[in-house]
């Protein structure tokens, strides 16, 4: 039986009983029962597209909006009663707390979506494709490095916290009462700023090369064949657009991922490990702060290795401030 809809997808999914939802929302490996893997991927994939995700974020919308409406009649009410105005104070401190919290709560719903559907879907356990021929070799590979430019909304963001906070600390004139607002955001800043120098020491080498042979990481000395790769898939990123688009997760389905992760040298191993267990595959490129886009990925796995791609196709990206569109 085949899942044609949406609306069967979420049907199929409140049939299963509770444990089983729970369990495919937090296992590491696909489910045995070839039905229950149906309806998970097609659940999941139902969650991830644009109108789930529309709700989710008018749903964010109007919980910030009760958060905020209940703080400030919290602050009127105490500032009525006995005249102190630390409601107000701390309004901003609950509000920020809330909406991290909410962001973050999101973030992990939509990676776990992202991992079912990865372990669930069919291409999972097809046969992997056939070794390209020589019409590969004519093309040039494609070399994904790190975009400078497109980090520049990180860095500010850094500068804006590490400035923001203490300055509205001391404006407000109760610098204790924001302490821990000021400890999270240097935190926080300092996260981005350990990111860029890694980035930094690493400009010189690719992030990843598609070539004739396969997904290689440079950085690792690390190659994966084609033909241990099925299929490549574009799934959204949580998060925000950027400036050729919406940020896309582009996973290349592997015929056997523990073989990929038992291949790679001890600290790849581990870090392919993390990120089987977040997205349900070794091999995984978030296009954001990259020279290419997800789109341009998924073309040059497919004239490259003969990867099909699965699912509908990535959008194309966006051009960069001042550049032009060729004729």
């Amino acid at each position: 039986m085949v899942i044609q809809n949406r609306r069967e997808a979420v049907q199929g999914w409140w049939r299963l009983d509770r444990r089983t939802r729970r369990e495919l929302l937090h296992s590491r490996t696909p489910h045995p029962d070839p039905w229950v893997r149906t309806v998970a991927a097609a659940y999941a994939e139902s969650r991830l597209g644009m109108a789930a995700r529309l709700g989710r974020t008018a749903v964010a919308i109007l919980w910030t909006m009760l958060v905020l409406v209940v703080t400030t009649v919290a602050a009127i009410v105490i500032k009525a009663e006995s005249g102190s105005t630390i409601g107000f104070t701390l309004l901003p401190v609950i509000l920020l707390a809330y909406i991290a919290g909410y962001v973050w709560h999101l973030m992990r719903r939509q990676l776990a979506f992202i991992r079912m559907k990865n372990l669930n879907s069919p291409g999972v356990a097809a046969p992997p494709p056939p070794v390209s021929d020589g019409a590969s070799h004519a093309r040039e590979p494609l070399i994904v490095r790190y975009d400078f430019k497109a980090m520049r909304g990180s860095w500010a963001l850094a500068a804006a916290l590490v400035i923001g906070v203490p300055a509205l600390a001391l404006a407000t004139g109760r610098p204790s009462v924001y302490i821990p607002m000021i400890v999270a955001m240097a935190l926080g800043a300092a996260f981005i700023v350990a990111a860029t120098l890694r980035v930094v020491r690493r400009r010189k080498t690719p992030v990843l090369v598609l070539d004739s042979t396969g997904v290689s990481l440079p950085h690792y000395d690390f190659t994966v064949p084609w033909q241990r790769i099925t299929g490549v898939r574009v799934l959204p990123m949580p998060g925000r657009a950027g400036a050729r688009g919406p940020h896309r997760v582009v996973v290349f389905v592997p015929f056997d991922g523990e073989e990929i992760v038992r291949s790679a040298p001890p600290r790849l191993a581990r870090a392919l490990r993390r990120t089987m267990s977040f997205y349900g595959s070794p091999i995984v490129v978030i296009d954001k702060g990259l020279s290419a886009a997800a789109s341009e990925i998924v073309n040059a796995a497919e004239a490259l290795g003969g990867v099909r791609p699965d699912g509908p196709p990535a959008p194309p990206a966006l051009p960069h401030a001042g550049e032009q569109r060729s004729e």
